[in-house]
């Protein structure tokens, strides 16, 4: 919380109270910081979610396979050890999108397959994305439970 508040006076260049110029000086050149952090993180989620709309506009894929297509491009840049230079640079911009889905998925595998050997091939993956499968799951069944099903008009 204090972070947004120092981005905030940051953003509306409202001197901090306390300390004079320095701190003001140094107030300032963390907002940069996090805005050029958050910057990132918008361009990378944009850059995914614009090869997701260019996908549906200029292909006939349906959405399944872009979806799919997506974690298994997680999975590549895992398994290739990239997903994790490109999250530390990036930070959240990759790991929100369905991409970080397969990025934990392969983290888990390779993790699980140093520790348990062959079975970890089968387990580690699910292991590691167990809190946002039961989390998908959990709300699509209250989803489900409050809105009402009918079939697609052609």
């Amino acid at each position: 919380m204090g972070q947004i508040v120092e981005v905030v006076k940051c953003f509306f260049m409202f001197p901090p109270r306390r300390g004079g110029i320095h701190e003001a000086v140094s107030v300032n050149n963390c907002c940069m910081e996090i805005i050029t952090k958050l910057l990132w993180v918008f361009l990378a989620g944009g850059g995914i979610c614009m090869v997701g709309q260019l996908l549906i506009l200029r292909t006939n894929w349906t959405p399944s396979r872009i979806l799919t297509a997506f974690v298994v491009a997680g999975v590549v840049l895992g398994a290739l050890q990239l997903f994790e230079p490109i999250k530390k640079a990036v930070s959240s911009g990759i790991t929100v999108p369905i991409v970080g889905f397969g990025g934990t998925l392969s983290k888990g595998v390779i993790e699980a397959v140093k520790r348990d050997g062959f079975v970890g091939i089968f387990t580690g993956g699910v292991a590691a994305a167990a809190a946002g499968i039961a989390t998908a799951v959990t709300f699509a069944l209250l989803v489900a439970l409050v809105a009402r099903s009918r079939s697609k008009k052609s």
